[in-house]
């Protein structure tokens, strides 16, 4: 589903590079669990996979496309389209509503909309349908983002991701202004609907407590060459399945 390939990218006015991975690839439907210092280029990766950053060089394959090879128009659609995106900041528009929000990713593209509407009958009728899964009750649904609370934006934030099944939802640091239950919770509600959707899964974070949640956990810097430390440091891969 997605290939990494070769990939290098270096931050202007920097002397030298934020990524250099030689291979990764994520499955279909498959939950990865990513994790690494602040700094150590996780968010920067993200914009990579999904076509907000282009690499220097190397290759990200997306379902076949090489966003690198593609026009900026061309990208964008695909993002649109293939991949849902949780931003750390969450990124909710203050002037819409709720449910506009969740709405936002099936107005920029078709598919989305045609698969969401497949899931509920009408694209609203899915919206609705994700925020309550997520919990938030149709009393929320009208108020502005803003009036939320930081733990209801961030599960409009998951539901504007999901909504259309898009193959691929993409999760920075999401949980960082949780606590504990909030968090834990979170993490298995998205995974779940993840699970339902087919879609997989990549979650950035720092909090190692939540690894083992998942089918695949990577520490940046194993992958990484420009994060990784001495070599005695000892990184690990962890599966559910074992070590």
């Amino acid at each position: 589903m997605l290939q990494i390939e070769s990939l290098r990218f270096r931050w202007p006015r920097t002397a030298a590079d934020c990524i250099d991975i030689d291979r990764l690839d994520i499955g279909p439907g498959e939950c990865v669990f990513l994790h690494g210092p602040s700094g150590s280029g996780k968010s920067t990766l993200l914009g990579l996979i999904a076509g907000v950053l282009v690499p220097d060089s190397g290759e990200v394959t997306l379902l076949g496309e090489r966003l690198r090879t593609l026009a900026p128009a061309k990208r964008d659609a695909i993002r649109a389209a293939r991949i849902g995106y949780i931003f750390q900041q969450f990124n909710l528009l203050p002037y819409l509503s709720v449910v506009e929000n969740v709405l936002l990713p099936c107005r920029l593209s078709a598919h989305r909309a045609q698969k969401a509407r497949s899931v509920s009958g009408t694209v609203r009728a899915d919206a609705e349908a994700l925020l309550s899964g997520m919990g938030l009750d149709a009393s929320v649904w009208n108020r502005t983002a803003t009036a939320l609370s930081v733990g209801q934006q961030q599960r409009v934030a998951a539901a504007r991701a999901l909504i259309g099944a898009p193959e691929l939802i993409l999760a920075d640091e999401p949980t960082s202004a949780l606590d504990e239950d909030r968090r834990n919770a979170f993490v298995e509600l998205m995974i779940g609907l993840c699970t339902r959707a087919g879609s997989a899964l990549v979650f950035v974070s720092h909090d190692l407590r939540l690894a083992t949640r998942f089918d695949r956990s990577i520490a940046l810097a194993e992958v990484n060459r420009a994060s990784r430390p001495e070599p005695d440091a000892g990184f690990a891969v962890h599966t559910r399945a074992g070590t």
